[in-house]
């Protein structure tokens, strides 16, 4: 935060009529003597800018999400010591603040700099000198949402990335479901060693049919990881030295192929 009262350099040429807008600035000042001046003085530089007189007004219009910046007064309706601030729009929205007032206090300017206020103008305040402030705040603020949306899309894909690996851990349930899956209960796990034992599986070592063993009758890929005492990496590996073996692609042909005679 800044409290900003020297006189700064000479500022850029305005820009041309058209010109795209800058960004769009809320102004919240039950003095409209000013607000209008600093309302015009921010349209002439490129900005769009709306004016409101109470905290509440300020409120709403931040719910809406259309501003880039919001500036502020400390005292007016529906905003006593940055009342405005504290409320959930504003923190929800992450916009940056500007504070302006004409009743300066090391009390207001502490609380400010607590609240994240960027910058903090004391009335009168020099036209050069709120422009860059401005200017840096809208540019601080974009860039706060950058790394915000970034932040979200790191989360979904880490989301779907974990979504992805319960996917391949439950590999072995139930792929086919319990009324396909005959040798479930009495003389499930004989039947299939059977199976596994005859001409059929003789390319597969016995680690492979111990793990296809537990994976027709079941077993996730953690399950079977566990009963044996190997990693789930290990045992995805036997599969699909499993699958290249047999000549099946998919998990469900595989357990077809042990519980199918004949």
């Amino acid at each position: 935060m800044m409290v900003t009262q020297s006189q700064p350099p000479n500022r850029k040429p305005l820009p041309e009529a058209g010109a795209a807008t800058r960004g769009r600035v809320l102004i919240a000042d039950d003095e409209t003597m000013v607000s209008k001046p600093l309302a015009k003085l921010l349209s002439q530089r490129g900005y769009d800018v709306t004016c409101v007189e109470t905290g509440w007004e300020a409120a709403q219009a931040i719910a809406t999400g259309q501003f880039d910046l919001l500036v502020t007064d400390i005292l007016m309706p529906g905003n006593q010591t940055l009342d405005v601030l504290r409320g959930p729009e504003v923190r929800a929205s992450r916009i940056p603040v500007i504070v302006i007032t004409g009743h300066p206090t090391v009390e207001t300017a502490v609380g400010a700099l607590r609240l994240s206020v960027v910058d903090y103008f004391v009335k009168p305040i020099h036209p050069e000198a709120f422009l860059d402030g401005v200017e840096r705040a809208i540019v601080r603020g974009r860039a706060l949402h950058t790394v915000g949306d970034l932040e979200q899309r790191v989360s979904h894909v880490s989301a779907l990335l974990e979504s992805m690996r319960s996917t391949l851990d439950a590999a072995g349930s139930p792929l086919l479901g319990n009324e396909q899956r005959p040798a479930q209960r009495a003389g499930d796990e004989a039947a299939i060693w059977a199976r596994l034992a005859s001409a059929d599986f003789a390319l597969l070592s016995r680690r492979e049919r111990e793990v296809l063993a537990l994976i027709a009758r079941g077993s996730s890929t953690h399950d079977a990881a566990t009963a044996l005492g190997i990693t789930i990496s290990t045992v995805r590996n036997h599969l699909k030295s499993v699958y290249r073996k047999l000549g099946v692609t998919s998990q469900v042909a595989l357990v077809r192929k042990v519980l199918t005679v004949g």
